[in-house]
C-alpha cells in the first residue's frame, strides 16, 4: 500500500480549509481546477433514515470532516465516541449490531449527508467511514474536490489520482502515517466549467 513521503510541515485541516475557503460558503464552491469524473454512489445505511441532526452548512459540515480526518490515529479514532467528539454531532449507534453507527442530517439548501461506519476487518472490528453526499439542487455549490486535496496536501498526506477504470469513477487516494481517505469525485453542474464535486468519501485505518 503506497504510504506518505512528503517531509512538508503540516498544519491543522481546519485551518488549511478556511485559509483555502474564507468564510462564505462559496468560498469552496467554485474551484478553477476541473478533473472530468463519473458519479460514485454508495449504497446507504438503513439505520440512518431516523437520524435527526442539526442543519450544517456546507463550509461548516467540511471542517467538522477535516478535523475528524486530522484527529484520526488508530482503529479506536473510528469508534462512536470519538466521531462525535471530533463532528460535535449526535451518533446513533444500531441497538443490536454496535459496529454499525453514524450521523446523517440536511446541508443548508443543499441536500443531505450521511457518515457511517462502513467496513469490519477480520476481527470485527470498525476500520473505515464512508461520508455520502445527496445534493438536493444540481446546481448548488458542492464539496469541492480541489478544497479537500489542497487541505489534505498542506496536512502532510500523499495523494495519488486514480482514474476512471471499467466502472467509470475517477477518485482520489490519500494516506498518512496509517490513515487512508480515498475521495470518490462526480463531475460538477450547473456552472461552465463544472468544479469537481466530491460525491463520497472513505475513511479508514490500513495498519
Amino acid at each position: 500500500m503506497h504510504r506518505p513521503t512528503s517531509s512538508a510541515a503540516v498544519f491543522p485541516l481546519r485551518l488549511v480549509w478556511l485559509a483555502l475557503c474564507g468564510l462564505a460558503t462559496t468560498g469552496c464552491a467554485t474551484p478553477t481546477r476541473q478533473d472530468a469524473a463519473a458519479a460514485s454512489t454508495p449504497s446507504k445505511d438503513p439505520m440512518m433514515t431516523a437520524t435527526a441532526a442539526p442543519s450544517l452548512s456546507l463550509d461548516d459540515l467540511n471542517q467538522r470532516v477535516l478535523r475528524l480526518i486530522d484527529g484520526i490515529r488508530t482503529r479506536e479514532d473510528l469508534a462512536p465516541a470519538q466521531l462525535q467528539r471530533l463532528t460535535g454531532v449526535d451518533v446513533e449507534v444500531n441497538a443490536e449490531d454496535p459496529t454499525i453507527y453514524g450521523i446523517a442530517g440536511p446541508v443548508e439548501g443543499q441536500g443531505r449527508y450521511s457518515l457511517v461506519s462502513s467496513h469490519k476487518n477480520a476481527a470485527g472490528q470498525v476500520d473505515s467511514l464512508l461520508l455520502s453526499f445527496e445534493p438536493g439542487d444540481a446546481a448548488a455549490p458542492c464539496a469541492s474536490v480541489e478544497g479537500y486535496r489542497n487541505a489534505l496536501a498542506a496536512a502532510g498526506f500523499s495523494g495519488q489520482h486514480l482514474p476512471a477504470g471499467h466502472r467509470g469513477n475517477e477518485s482520489w487516494y490519500f494516506t498518512r502515517q496509517g490513515v487512508s481517505v480515498n475521495l470518490h469525485v462526480r463531475p460538477g453542474r450547473g456552472a461552465s466549467p463544472a468544479p469537481d464535486c466530491v460525491a463520497s468519501m472513505v475513511i479508514g485505518i490500513y495498519q
